[in-house]
């Protein structure tokens, strides 16, 4: 099973202490779960730390307690990579009790998830990379680690600090003419490399016909194609501000000229089979 603990999640966490119950959205059939509630120590209250995702994850399972948390030893971390690496092997239930010296709690017969949060990992095995929560899965019979995949700080194109033009891109301006096929899956490039501002251009509707190789979905059908890119774009990646014009290049030339101004690069699209002496955009 793979554990999900959401950004709020993680830093409640970090700051209560030094255990308590979890509250998880469990998909059986996807073998997932979210973290979606925390309790500063075994008697308190479980807040809640749904993620607020848009469409949120998980959405449709129950939220139940289910787990527990407990401040951990880096070595109990340590253990957790080496039972990993070691497929098959389980840590024993006195190991994992005396790594985790406050509240433990004894499981029943179907065991439970438990977070650990080791603060000092880091200056224990400053070379190791491990991550100061992980997830186990505790029964009688043994303690089996659990994948866990923790959300950052920061998510996106500002990830890539230091190791790409973040800030160059973050400041571009381009203006892609063309929102069809090949537009769109331009447009999406352009968005995941980090500009930051994108202008789309085309009067076109997105049609039946144009779903065997445009990005946007059936939904859209009968919408303009920037404004569904828009919609898309927006969600995907809200470092990227995207403006839709459905205007013609020809038809609304000087409106289009008088933006130039304010742009870095202009990408003409177009494919074959241009009608009403415009640019076909698929």
């Amino acid at each position: 099973m793979l554990i999900l603990i959401p950004k709020g999640a993680a830093t409640r966490l970090r700051i209560v202490g030094p255990s308590g119950r979890l509250s998880l959205r469990i998909s059986r059939p996807d073998d997932l779960a979210v973290v979606s509630g925390i309790s500063d120590g075994a008697d308190g209250s479980i807040i809640s730390v749904d993620p607020a995702l848009g469409n949120r994850l998980l959405a449709g399972c129950d939220s139940l307690p289910t787990g527990y948390w407990y401040r951990a030893t880096g070595e109990l971390h340590a253990l957790w990579y080496l039972l990993r690496v070691r497929r098959g092997t389980s840590l024993k239930l006195d190991a994992f009790k005396d790594a985790v010296p406050s509240g433990f709690k004894t499981p029943g017969d179907g065991g439970y998830v438990a977070i650990t949060h080791a603060p000092g990992v880091k200056d224990a095995f400053p070379e190791s990379g491990l991550p100061d929560l992980l997830a186990w899965h505790v029964t009688r019979a043994g303690i089996q680690p659990l994948e866990v995949s923790v959300e950052p700080e920061v998510t996106g194109v500002p990830q890539l600090e230091g190791h790409w033009p973040v800030e160059e891109l973050r400041s571009t301006r381009v203006m892609l003419i063309g929102a069809g096929s090949i537009g769109s899956a331009t447009a999406h490039v352009l968005a995941g490399y980090g500009v930051g501002h994108l202008t789309l251009v085309d009067p076109d509707r997105l049609q039946w016909h144009n779903l065997v190789r445009h990005t946007s979905s059936r939904k859209h059908i009968g919408r303009t194609k920037v404004t569904a890119l828009s919609e898309e774009l927006t969600q995907l990646r809200p470092d990227t501000r995207v403006a839709p014009l459905a205007l013609d290049v020809i038809e609304h030339a000087d409106r289009i000229r008088a933006l130039l101004t304010d742009t870095d690069l202009v990408s003409l699209v177009t494919v074959s089979g241009a009608k009403k002496g415009r640019p076909a955009t698929g």
